[in-house]
């Protein structure tokens, strides 16, 4: 059978970003500081926009709810880290699913 590429749905973006700072306990994202722009920066900007693969949409949905639970179990003022968000069985689960191995 012929490989196919993953179906993509879209996704606003803005609403991602702003689901995550909520589910962190936050009124709206975060502006991270601006610097010289990346080969990581070239990447993203070359991506579709608005559009993720069903494993992409699955894995950030893993994050929000992840980010959510710990807003809930741990309070305002406490945020958690990579540390922390590589632990949770599920964002392990759908990462294995949306991204190649490191």
């Amino acid at each position: 059978a012929a490989l196919r590429p993953p179906r993509r749905r879209p996704v606003a973006q803005p609403t991602v970003a702003a689901a995550a700072a909520a589910a962190a306990g936050y009124d709206e994202p975060v502006a991270m500081p601006s610097a010289a722009p990346t080969v990581a920066d070239s990447f993203f900007e070359g991506l579709p926009a608005e559009v993720l693969t069903d494993e992409e949409a699955d894995l950030g949905e893993a994050v929000i709810e992840f980010l959510r639970h710990w807003s809930r179990t741990k309070g305002r003022g406490v945020q958690p880290n990579m540390v922390h968000l590589g632990g949770d069985s599920r964002v392990r689960e759908f990462k294995a699913a949306a991204l190649p191995r490191e």
